[in-house]
Parts: C-alpha cells; structure tokens; sequence
C-alpha cells in the first residue's frame, strides 16, 4: 500500500524536529524528490540529521546516509538548501567510498531546519495528530529559502513533488498475550496503525501496544472507523468469543479478517458468518512459509495482510518480472 510508510516516518521525523526546535537547537532534514531507475525509498522518504551527526529516518538502504551526514554539517554552517544527485549505476561511485549499487538515481536536497521553522513543525504535527490526509508541497532548489507548504489533500499549485500523508491502513488484534506483542511491534514497524482488544485486563495491561481497548463484542468499537483498508486479527484463543468477534466484524467493512487456529476451527466459527461476508476472512491466517512460534506467526499473518492490501499475489521475487515496486 503505497505511502503506508511516510505516515508513520512523517510523524517521528517532525516530532524529533520539535523537541531539538523546542531546545532551540537546528537539524537538518533530507527529502528524497526524485528517482530515476532503482531505489530502496521512494519519493518523499525523509531523513532527520542531528546536530550531532545522528539520524532518524533513513533514505536509503545505509549507502548515502554516511555522505548526507558530512553534507548536512555544511548545510547548517550555511544555513542553505543544498541539492544532491547520486547515480547508483556509475561504478565510480565506489570511488567516494559509498559501495553504492542499486542501479538507479536518486535526487535529495537538504533542508536545514531552525528555530525559525518551529510553527512550520507544529503545524505538520497538527495535522498528523487529526489523522486526516493532507499534502507537503515541496520546491527543492538550490540556495531556496521556502518553506515547504502545508496544504489540502488535493491542492492547487505547482510544485516539485506534492507528497500526500495519508493515515495509514488500521490493524486491530483481538486478545491481548504473549503472542500478540510480535504482532504489535511488527505491525508499528510496518506503519500500521494498531490497536489491541481484549476484556481482560490483566492481558490489556500487559501489553505494549500505543492503543489498547477494553471491549467486549456487544460493545462494538465505538468511534474507531473501520473501513475496506482495515484489517483485523481475531486470536482471543477461545472459541466462543473468537465467534463472537468474527461476526461482529462480519458486519463491518473491514477488508481482512484473519482467524488463528486450525481449519475446523475455522469451519465452526464460519458457521456463524453471513454468505456474503465470508470473502474476507482468512483462516488460518498467514501465508504457508513453513514457520512456528509467536515471531514466525506474526511474519506469516503481517505478509499476507501486506500481500492482500497491496493486491499483490505474493511469490518469490526471483520469480518476479519488471520493478519490484510497480509503477509510481
């Protein structure tokens, strides 16, 4: 799902900003604009460079990190926007010392970001904290002093790259446990946005997920939406509430709905499940990669719920013509 990531990257980038702004110390900020054949990101990936060399973020699969550090040094001594092009296909590359190889072209500018910015920082803050899609307008050029532009999800205007921020897809886990938190940590990871039901508190307390809420079936969700991109894991390990959940969810628009447990489990509980509905779940949840334990589980359920948002019928890349991304 294209832009799952930026979301998730957006908001720790500029909460970092706003905490080293708010100390009254300057970072600089590398967005990548443009790609032209093979890239590890692609456009609007951001990387976060401290004053003190350290990152957030990446923008590259490690390669240009190292370089963008000694250049954003430069970029804040200057105070300046300064562009980069690097070219992956040149073996010449190898001579900087980059080890670069990826076969594509890649265009960066770096920002350096002051206390001057600061509304500009809280602002983008503000309208990641609504969770509502809004664009960046972006004008990299050299020696530029413009501030990138906050704006609607489908502005007017000219601008190098327009990047849409849009929340990313809901993954809801129903029964909190020790297998859950692969769950909770991979799906974050991924840019989900997660949240982990369970009437029980003793489990909801011990769980280490950002949203955790204590609910029952018949209680519903309250004013969490659930819609075509939202995708939920029922794993209350108990057969009675797992029914339970599965057919409130039955109910809803959820895209995805993933059962554990073995295939007459499944059948007992798809009893319940309404004809029209039953497209969408998926029991047992997971792609067959041959794996056990609560880790290897939450890489089969995670692939297979990525594989069905992105509409992809997931195989080897090997076995994979033309750009691994798709189209832009």
């Amino acid at each position: 799902m294209q832009g799952m990531k930026q979301w998730q990257e957006t908001r720790t980038v500029f909460l970092e900003l706003d905490q080293i702004l708010d100390q009254g110390h300057s970072a600089c900020l590398a967005l990548l604009h443009s790609i032209k054949g093979s890239s590890f990101r692609r456009p609007g990936a951001k990387l976060l460079i401290r004053g003190d060399g350290s990152f957030v973020g990446n923008i590259s699969g490690g390669c240009l990190e190292e370089d963008l550090r000694e250049r954003a040094a430069r970029c804040l001594a200057n105070h300046q926007t300064e562009p980069v092009h690097y070219d992956t296909s040149d073996d010449e590359n190898n001579a900087w010392g980059l080890g670069l190889g990826c076969g594509g072209e890649v265009d960066i500018t770096l920002y350096p970001i002051t206390p001057a910015l600061s509304n500009w920082v809280k602002t983008v803050l503000d309208r990641i904290s609504q969770e509502q899609t809004f664009s960046l307008g972006w004008n990299p050029t050299p020696a530029s002093d413009e501030t990138p532009a906050v704006l609607d999800p489908n502005p007017d205007g000219h601008f190098s790259l327009t990047e849409v921020i849009t929340p990313p897809p809901r993954l809801i886990l129903c029964g909190a446990g020790i297998d859950t938190e692969p769950l909770v940590a991979m799906g974050e990871a991924c840019g989900f946005r997660v949240t982990v039901i369970d009437h029980r508190k003793t489990y909801l307390d011990a769980c280490r997920a950002g949203h955790k809420l204590a609910r029952r079936p018949k209680e519903g969700l309250g004013d969490i939406d659930i819609d075509a991109t939202t995708s939920v894991v029922v794993k209350m390990h108990a057969l009675n509430m797992d029914r339970e959940w599965a057919t409130y969810f039955s109910t809803t628009h959820a895209g995805y709905v993933g059962l554990l447990g073995p295939g007459h489990r499944r059948d007992t509980i798809m009893q319940s499940i309404p004809s029209s509905a039953q497209s969408r779940f998926h029991g047992p949840a997971g792609l067959d990669i041959g794996g056990e334990g609560a880790e290897q589980m939450a890489v089969s359920i995670l692939a297979e719920i990525l594989s069905y948002l992105n509409q992809r019928d997931a195989h080897a890349l090997r076995k994979k013509t033309g750009p691994i991304h798709g189209k832009m």
